[in-house]
């Protein structure tokens, strides 16, 4: 256990160490491994993840802590927060980059309000530096579009599409940003019962003209006491200018609060000749 603690450690270092300048990039990083959250229950969800970076011009490693909780028995919201390390120009910048907020509303959906048609609102709040781009910009962004969903047991499909207005519009050498639409698919299978493995992929169409491609892959599996694992992989497929990054990978740890989401029924919601759930039969007595 503690070599293998040692090993986790020593690769982190050297990928944080070989950063020698910014990297080039087209819009800002969107952390996509967990684009679509956790469909579950529970009330509150905890993430907490740490992503190696290889970029086209330097590498860099990311954490990430996200909070998701029920508002209510049709909205989820998601806040999330980057924490960047990277080297540039010989020395280290890191910090807290921009906050990412989302909500889910479902406008149609099943029963269980987990598969179905579903609003979704994306905002990117200004909260870091602009040297720590493209983790951060100073930028006020945020958009809304639509999110498709199909689970069950063995299979997950998920869809989306949104557009983002972007609030500072940048042209430089190194980096650029203008508004732009996002279009992704999530496939995944859960071949045996403790194990998932979600394929993804996004398009990135900028309002200048730029294009991204991502994709994904993705392995978890779930633990006793509400926590769950993963490991992620990815390639972004843009032209060197157009690059956030080239390749990365992501661990990551998600925690569901225990408890479910229970809506109490009404009496007139109950068919004549039932009882409702909730009630409790009538205790058994002996004369």
């Amino acid at each position: 256990m503690k070599t293998g603690f040692f090993s986790f450690c020593l690769i982190a270092a050297v990928l944080i160490l070989s950063a020698p300048k910014p990297a080039r990039a087209t819009g800002p990083y969107l952390n996509l491994t967990t684009y679509y959250g956790l469909i579950d229950t529970a009330r509150v969800v905890l993430d907490i993840g740490q992503s190696f970076v290889e970029g086209e011009h330097g590498n860099s490693t990311v954490f990430s802590f996200e909070t998701g909780f029920r508002s209510g028995e049709r909205t989820r919201v998601r806040m999330q927060i980057l924490y960047p390390v990277l080297r540039c120009s010989g020395h280290y910048n890191h910090g807290y980059a921009d906050l990412l907020l989302s909500a889910e509303m479902r406008i149609v959906g099943d029963s269980l309000r987990i598969s179905g048609l579903f609003f979704r609102g994306d905002m990117r709040i200004p909260t870091g530096s602009a040297s720590l781009w493209p983790y951060a910009g100073e930028s006020l962004d945020g958009g809304a579009g639509l999110e498709l969903r199909k689970l069950s047991e063995m299979f997950d499909f998920r869809c989306s599409a949104t557009y983002t207005f972007v609030g500072r519009k940048i042209e430089e050498e190194f980096y650029r940003s203008d508004n732009y639409a996002l279009a992704g698919v999530l496939i995944g299978l859960k071949p045996f019962r403790v194990l998932t493995i979600d394929f993804s992929a996004f398009a990135q169409l900028f309002r200048n003209g730029d294009y991204r491609e991502i994709y994904l892959l993705a392995a978890g599996t779930r633990l006793k006491g509400g926590f769950d694992v993963r490991l992620s992989g990815g390639i972004d497929s843009g032209d060197s200018v157009e690059r956030v990054w080239n390749s990365m990978i992501q661990i990551g740890i998600t925690w569901r609060f225990p408890g479910a989401w229970k809506r109490k029924r009404d009496p007139e919601d109950v068919p004549m000749g039932t009882s409702s759930p909730d009630d409790s039969p009538p205790e058994k007595t002996t004369p």
